[in-house]
Formats: C-alpha cells, sequence, structure tokens
C-alpha cells in the first residue's frame, strides 16, 4: 500500500538525518546538495521504499508463522549497545529515537526478531 511506502520513505530519511548528524554534516546542507544535483530524495528512495515494504510484509507473515517476538528488555538492550557506537552527543539521541513508540524502536525491535528468525531456521537446516 502507497501509505506504507511513504511511512518506509520516511523511515529512510530519518536514518539517513541521523546518519548525516553522526558524520557532522545537517540535514539542511545535504538538502541544499540535493537541490543542486536537482534530486529528490524521496523519489530516490520510493523503489527501496517499495522493496522493504513487500519484503517486510512476507516476513512479518513468518514471524506470525513461527511465534517470533522480541520482548521490551531485550530491545532496550540492544538500544544500550547501539548507542554506545555513537559519538556521546548523539546518544542521547539515538536513545530517543529508539523509545518504545519511537520509529527507531521499531526498527530495533525488527533486527532483533529478524535475527531470531534466521536462527531458527539455520538451527533446524544445521
Amino acid at each position: 500500500p502507497d501509505a506504507l511506502v511513504e511511512e518506509e520513505i520516511d523511515f529512510i530519511i530519518d536514518r539517513l538525518k541521523m546518519d548525516l548528524e553522526s558524520r557532522g554534516l545537517s540535514w539542511e546542507q545535504y538538502e541544499k546538495y540535493l537541490e543542486s544535483q536537482k534530486r529528490d530524495v524521496r523519489k530516490d528512495k520510493h523503489d527501496v521504499a517499495e522493496k522493504q515494504v513487500r519484503l517486510r510484509l512476507v516476513v512479518h507473515h513468518l514471524y506470525k508463522a513461527e511465534k517470533i517476538e522480541a520482548t521490551e528488555d531485550e530491545v532496550s538492550a540492544r538500544v544500550e549497545e547501539m548507542a554506545m557506537a555513537y559519538p556521546k552527543e548523539q546518544q542521547v539521541k539515538v536513545k530517543e529515537n529508539c523509545k518504545k513508540g519511537n520509529p527507531g524502536y521499531v526498527q530495533v525491535e525488527n533486527i532483533l526478531l529478524l535475527e531470531k528468525l534466521l536462527k531458527k531456521f539455520v538451527h533446524d537446516v544445521a
């Protein structure tokens, strides 16, 4: 659905903003660069976002079928671990973005779910 693709584009842009900030660049600088190249970041990310949404829907079905879940404690622990990879001044922003109800939380939860799914299938195959 278009709404999910648009939401995914927002998510991709949020990650891009965080990445730029961690490198000492501002979103405004990046936007000016894109304008000078006559590029639209939303259009540039549309195809990638659409593929990610399709993949996420399939994988979500597998989570349900295999009864795979991630607890709040697991997500919190992973957020703490991830935040340590950023400069100290960015760690607070990372943690804020990854609080329950924020897009980062969902991203971390999805990482954990995918890891569990892969472990299950690798374990079942081995």
